[in-house]
């Protein structure tokens, strides 16, 4: 996974939004992230905060709809769904 991200870009990662959230992907999408940046992860994380070298790890709650605070607006997502596809 890693070579392949790398032949597609040289450039420095600075978000990384992470939807297989699987643990290679999660700790090549750690690797690939410069100093500072941010990891945005689907399900629980299982890579820890780069200590000292700025990197973050998010979750991602609008995912979730069984989570209380997510209810309200994921049923009212979930109307539109079909006209949104």
């Amino acid at each position: 996974l890693l070579a392949s991200i790398s032949k597609v870009t040289d450039d420095p990662i600075k978000l990384f939004y992470d939807t297989i959230s699987l643990p290679e992907t999660q700790f090549v999408a750690q690797k690939l992230l410069v100093n500072n940046n941010i990891l945005v992860l689907t399900p629980r994380a299982l890579v820890k905060e780069a200590e000292g070298e700025g990197r973050k790890v998010v979750p991602a709650f609008g995912d979730r709809p069984h989570v209380p605070q997510n209810e309200g607006l994921c049923r009212s997502s979930w109307v539109m769904v079909e006209k949104w596809l």
